[in-house]
């Protein structure tokens, strides 16, 4: 490709004193020569503060501005997990349904008391069934859940 350049421009300068029509054609290959050069843009090397810690950082060409943090993985774990949150704020129906069906996947019989400690659990297992008593444990920390976020939202009376 180089020697072509070279060539094309030492044709283009011997045959300057030639008429303008043929100069136009010369000039006019000579840019469709050199368009592919430039085709990828380049990387901003402009600095972003880290989302976490607030310091100042280059971001990795390669992941051409979606770096969110510095890179130290304190502020990655952070991100992570923030993110996380986010996601299960924003999915919660899905990530109940998911904990449900994995929790009653994973049932056996060997790990009851695991659940409640205070309450004859190996009894209850017996008579309604282990699969049963993970769907009412489930649904009484769902409404316990529920009642404290009510009684959270309500304000306090003054005294």
């Amino acid at each position: 490709m180089f020697r072509v350049k070279v060539l094309f421009r030492i044709l283009f300068l011997l045959f300057s004193f030639l008429t303008f029509p043929f100069q136009f054609f010369i000039i006019s290959f000579s840019l469709i020569l050199n368009q592919g050069e430039n085709d990828m843009p380049r990387a901003k090397s402009r600095k972003h503060p880290c989302r976490i810690c607030r310091k100042w950082f280059l971001q990795d060409p390669r992941l051409s501005g979606r770096q969110k943090t510095c890179g130290s993985p304190e502020c990655k774990q952070a991100w992570h997990k923030k993110k996380c949150a986010q996601w299960n704020r924003k999915n919660v129906i899905s990530f109940r349904e998911n904990y449900l069906q994995q929790k009653l996947n994973s049932a056996t019989d060997s790990t009851p008391e695991a659940f409640m400690p205070d309450i004859p659990v190996r009894f209850i297992i017996d008579w309604i069934g282990l699969k049963q008593f993970i769907i009412i444990d489930y649904l009484a920390g769902y409404v316990l859940r529920r009642a404290q976020s009510v009684r959270l939202s309500i304000p306090a009376k003054p005294p």
